[in-house]
């Protein structure tokens, strides 16, 4: 994807050991993450939002 020339990554990690990786090379290469819902093992990352059920 990031070769391919994604402008933006947004993604919810149900598993944050194994996309923690990935979420930081897509970061280092200066594209925008953003996490939703749930964050990785890393600070690397552009925004966080989470829903919150009232």
């Amino acid at each position: 994807m990031v070769n391919d020339g994604v402008d933006l990554l947004i993604v919810s990690p149900n598993q944050q050991n194994i996309l923690t990786p990935v979420v930081n090379r897509v970061y280092d290469r200066g594209i925008p993450v953003i996490l939703f819902d749930r964050k990785t093992n890393s600070d690397k990352y552009t925004a966080f939002s989470s829903i919150v059920d009232s």
